[in-house]
C-alpha cells in the first residue's frame, strides 16, 4: 500500500519558492518520522514507538518537489498491510484507516481536536486502549522537528495535505507558530506541583482535556500521566458531568508543569488526582 503525501510551506520565504536548506532537511526529517510512528502504531497495534528513522513495514521516501510553489511529496509504504493487520483489509480501507490516524494523532499532538472518523479507527481506538492514546505523545519530538522552517520565519506556515482525495486536496494536519508554541513546551518543576479546579472538557479516546486551574487564573490543556492510577481517572469524567450540572466538581490535581518560552504554562501531565 503507497500513500502520497504533499507537505506544503507557505508564508514568509517559502513564497519565493526557497527555504533554508537545513531546516527543510530538519522538518523533512521530522515528518518521515512521525509518518514511520504512525504507520507502525496502525500495523502493529501496540505501545507506539517514540524513535523510529526506520521500522519494520512502513517505508517514507521522498518524490520530486513539485515547480511552482514550495511543495514536497513524500511516499509512504506500508509493507503487506493485509497480512500485517491481521484482518481482510483491502488497500483503500488500510489508506484511509491511516490517513484517519495521521489527522487524529497529529491533531492531538498539537492540542488540536480532531475525532476518528473512519468505523475501523474508532474500532481500533477502543480496542486498543491505552496503547493508541499515547499515540500522541510519542509523535511529539518528531513534530517538533516537522515545525523547524516555523522557528527561523514566524510568516512560514506549513500543511500536510492528501492530494488523491476525492475531492481534490484535502488538508490533514496544518502547523503555525501556535502549534510550534504548544509543541515546544518543556516541564517548569522538577517535581509535581498542587493545583485545584474542574474540568472543562475531556477526551476519553485521547486521554487529552482542559482543566480550569484556580492558580494559573485560566484554562489549561491536560494530558494523563501513563503512570495514572486507573482508579483516579473516573474522577475526570465526574468534574466534567458536575460541572455540566452547574456544581463546581473541585478536583485537585497533582501535576508537572509545561511552559513555553515565555514562561507561560501551556499544559499540565496530570500525576494524581483527589476529588
Amino acid at each position: 500500500m503507497e500513500l502520497r503525501v504533499a507537505v506544503v510551506y507557505d508564508g514568509g520565504l517559502a513564497d519565493t519558492n526557497l527555504l533554508s536548506a537545513y531546516d527543510a532537511g530538519i522538518s523533512l526529517a521530522g515528518f518521515a518520522r512521525a509518518f514511520a510512528i504512525t504507520g507502525h502504531a496502525l500495523l502493529y497495534q501496540g505501545v507506539p514507538r517514540r524513535r523510529a528513522a526506520r521500522v519494520q513495514g512502513v517505508e517514507v521516501l521522498i518524490a520530486p518537489s513539485r515547480p511552482g510553489s514550495f511543495e514536497q511529496e513524500l511516499r509512504v509504504i506500508l509493507s503487506d498491510p493485509i497480512l500485517a493487520l491481521g484482518v481482510n483489509m483491502v488497500a483503500s480501507v488500510a489508506t484511509a484507516a491511516l490517513w484517519d490516524l495521521v489527522k487524529w494523532s497529529w491533531s492531538a499532538a498539537v492540542d488540536k481536536a480532531a475525532e476518528p472518523e473512519t468505523d475501523y479507527l474508532k474500532d481500533l481506538i477502543n480496542r486498543k486502549e491505552p496503547y493508541l492514546g499515547q499515540l500522541p505523545g510519542a509523535l511529539e519530538s518528531s513534530l517538533r522537528s516537522a515545525h523547524r522552517p516555523i522557528e527561523g520565519d514566524s510568516d512560514v506556515e506549513i500543511f500536510v495535505m492528501n492530494p488523491d482525495d476525492p475531492l481534490g486536496y484535502a488538508e490533514v494536519a496544518h502547523f503555525d507558530t501556535e502549534t510550534l508554541d504548544f509543541i515546544s513546551s518543556k516541564a517548569r518543576d522538577d517535581d509535581p506541583v498542587i493545583v485545584h479546579g474542574n474540568v472543562t472538557r475531556y477526551n476519553i479516546l485521547s486521554g487529552i482535556g482542559r482543566f480550569y486551574s484556580q492558580e494559573d487564573g485560566k484554562t489549561v490543556s491536560f494530558r494523563l500521566s501513563p503512570t495514572l492510577p486507573d482508579i483516579q481517572k473516573p474522577f475526570i469524567t465526574w468534574s466534567l458531568d458536575e460541572r455540566a450540572r452547574n456544581r463546581p466538581g473541585l478536583l485537585m490535581l497533582k501535576v508537572v508543569r509545561f511552559v513555553n518560552g515565555r514562561g507561560e504554562t501551556k499544559r499540565y501531565q496530570i500525576e494524581a488526582i483527589q476529588n
